[in-house]
Order: C-alpha cells, then sequence, then structure tokens
C-alpha cells in the first residue's frame, strides 16, 4: 500500500466546504489522491483539453467552449490559431484549481497539439460585418461580454442562426450604427465588406461632429441639433418648454436629451422625475411607484401594460387615475402614449412588430435587506 504524505498546513476542510456541493467535494478529493499517486503527464494540449473537462469546475460558458473544442478536433482533425489563443486563455483563468491539484498549468500550456493548426482567416479574427440581400450578418469570435451587452441593449430583428453560425438581421442604417458601435465597444479588430466600408468611409467627413442623433440641446433656449426633415413635421407643432410632459414627449419621438437640457431641469424639479421624463427605458425604485404613477398620468401616459400583474397586484390607485392597465402588449397599438412596465429580467420588443410606446419602465429594489440580529 502507497502511503500519501499531505503538508500539515494545506487547509483541505476550507477547500471542501468551499466546494458547497458533496459530489464536488468527493470529486475533488479523488482527483487529489490521483495527482499524488499519479503524476499527471500530459503529452499533448489535447489531452489536457480533455481532462479538464471531468477534473476542473469550469463556467458554464468555457465548459461549452473546450467541449465544443474537443468535439471539433476529433471531428477536423485541425483547430484554428483563434481556437489555441482562447484555450491558453481559459486553462489559465484556473490557475487555482491546477495548483491544488499539484499542476503547473503554465509550463503544460508550453506542450502543442497534436493537430495541425490553422490561421484563423480574417472574418473569424475579430467581429465581421457585411450586407447582403438587405441582411446584416454579424460574424464573431466568442465574447462574453459582447453578448451581454447585446442582451441588454438588443438590435432589432437582430437573431442568431445556429446552422450558420452567425447573427443575421434587417438591414437599416439604424440597426447598421448600433452593430458598428457595440462591436466596437468589444472588438479590437473589425472587417467590413466593401459595401459597409463605402458607408462609413462616406460618414467618416462627420466624425467630429458632436450630435449624431436628433438631441434636445439647452443654451439660454432650447433647438435640436442633427434634426431630420420627417423629425421636423412630426414635431413641428410642438412648442418646447421646460415643461417635463413636453420634454417626455420629445423622447418619445427618439429625441436624446443633451447634459446641458438636464442641468437646466434640474434647478427648479426633482431629479427623479426629471430622469423618468428625459429617459426611454428607465429603472424606478418600488418606493417612488406611486410617484412615478402620478408622473406618468401627467406626461400624458394612457396605458400601462405589466404582463407579470405587478401594478394590479400591489396596493396602488392606478384605478384612480386616467390610465388603462393592460395585460396583453398587443393592445398597445390602441393607444398613443403606452408604458411597459415589469420587475425582473429583461425585457425587449426586439422580435415584435415595431410599436408607439412612450417608455419602458423596470422597477427595482435597492433597498437593504435586513437578516436581523447576528
Amino acid at each position: 500500500m502507497k502511503v500519501i504524505s499531505v503538508a500539515h498546513n494545506t487547509n483541505w476542510y476550507s477547500i471542501f466546504r468551499g466546494l458547497r456541493s458533496p459530489f464536488f467535494a468527493y470529486k475533488f478529493a479523488f482527483c487529489i489522491l490521483f495527482c499524488y499517486t499519479n503524476k499527471m503527464d500530459f503529452k499533448t494540449l489535447n489531452e489536457l483539453a480533455t481532462w479538464m473537462l471531468s477534473n476542473i469546475r469550469l463556467s458554464r460558458y468555457d465548459d461549452q467552449f473546450v467541449n465544443n473544442l474537443t468535439l471539433y478536433i476529433t471531428q477536423h482533425n485541425r483547430i484554428t490559431s483563434n481556437q489555441d489563443l482562447l484555450f491558453r486563455k481559459v486553462a489559465g483563468k484556473y490557475k487555482r484549481q491546477f495548483s491544488q491539484l499539484k499542476i503547473e498549468v503554465d509550463e503544460v500550456l508550453t506542450r502543442s497539439w497534436d493537430v495541425n493548426i490553422v490561421e484563423s482567416i480574417p472574418e473569424y479574427t475579430g467581429a465581421s460585418i457585411k450586407i447582403e440581400n438587405d441582411k446584416l450578418i454579424l460574424r464573431s469570435p466568442f465574447n462574453k461580454n459582447f453578448l451581454t451587452a447585446l442582451k441588454k441593449n438588443p438590435i432589432y430583428s437582430l437573431q442568431w442562426i445556429k446552422d450558420r453560425r452567425q447573427y443575421e438581421g434587417e438591414y437599416s442604417h439604424t440597426n447598421l450604427k448600433e452593430l458598428l458601435y457595440l462591436t466596437a465597444d468589444h472588438y479590437s479588430i473589425l472587417n467590413y465588406c466593401e459595401k459597409v466600408t463605402q458607408i462609413v468611409e462616406r460618414l467618416s467627413v462627420y466624425e467630429n461632429v458632436k450630435y449624431w442623433t436628433p438631441t434636445l440641446v439647452y443654451k439660454a433656449h432650447y433647438y435640436i441639433a442633427a434634426l431630420n426633415e420627417h423629425l421636423y413635421e412630426a414635431i413641428k407643432d410642438i412648442e418646447i418648454t421646460d415643461d417635463l410632459k413636453t420634454i417626455a414627449t420629445l423622447v418619445k419621438y427618439g429625441i436624446a436629451i443633451d447634459q446641458s437640457v438636464t442641468d437646466h431641469l434640474l434647478e427648479t424639479e426633482i431629479p427623479a422625475k426629471v430622469r423618468l421624463a428625459i429617459n426611454f427605458q428607465v429603472e424606478i425604485e418600488l418606493r417612488d411607484t406611486q410617484l412615478a404613477i402620478e408622473w406618468l398620468e401627467e406626461f400624458g401616459c394612457d396605458a400601462i401594460c405589466e404582463p407579470k400583474a405587478f401594478l394590479t397586484n400591489s396596493k396602488l390607485n392606478i384605478h384612480n387615475t386616467t390610465i388603462n392597465v393592460l395585460t396583453n402588449p398587443k393592445d398597445l397599438k390602441n393607444y398613443e402614449n403606452s408604458v411597459i412596465v415589469y420587475q425582473r429580467g429583461n425585457f425587449s420588443l426586439v422580435n415584435e412588430t415595431p410599436m408607439k410606446l412612450f417608455k419602458i419602465i423596470k422597477f427595482v429594489n435597492s433597498e437593504p435587506i435586513d437578516l436581523g440580529p447576528k
């Protein structure tokens, strides 16, 4: 029988307790014993990748990547340079777990693959955007921060097409602009097709322009910068004043509010009320719900859609107002200044038919939780 010697200063109890799950604690203990009795000798990175799936507690995204990578190697007998770089980055993230298993992961990562490494084509080295048949197409390497940002602020009609491993959406100037900004924030390498390149170059002369979208500005008086003809025709009869109802109406038409306007309004108005007026999508504290309802009525809101039945189940005087309460978003088209409210998760109309909305409001609770006496 082989005797295993363990250093006295190794705090195994804290390690096992941190695993929480008895299954993982047992699995981790087995790996410890295996590594002490059998010195791990990875000859290739293929072996390391396969071993990690069973012996390293990977995050959901990392587990999916390593699993897909091993399957790709089996099917194609090669990997791309992008996959190689990303695998090394992923393995390095779990250096602590490797150390607990007495494995120097940095040393193991000096090994090579037993398959060929094919240089990634530019289309997959960074974000690639092209326009084909009035469709906007995006291909890009995996980037968790990009996916999170896209989920938080979806681009209308843009969807992941699994079979083609790319995003596709309806082409429009607005969609293209949002996609260009989003990819530029999360990828250092950007590849455009000839058509996209021409559009970008044509607009580059406006690079130093401060206002790209219609924006309400205040400098002793109000004016709208970057106003286009269609928007002018829609709002030409609206008198622009300090009235927050007017400000909220302009926001409904997609007009951004410059900081100069916000600073001017804060001189005379309640900050929370100003924030509700100048934003199309806004978070409101639950404690201010009743106030928000009153302000919305003052701004001209005529309907609220609350799919979770939050408003009707709460003790609010919403039925004593002129605001109609709806449960079906499809009924919103019958109103001019309708508002959608929700509490948890993300709410998006990205796959819905475009409709006129006054605001989208998320109710949040930032109050600290009282856990009682210690």
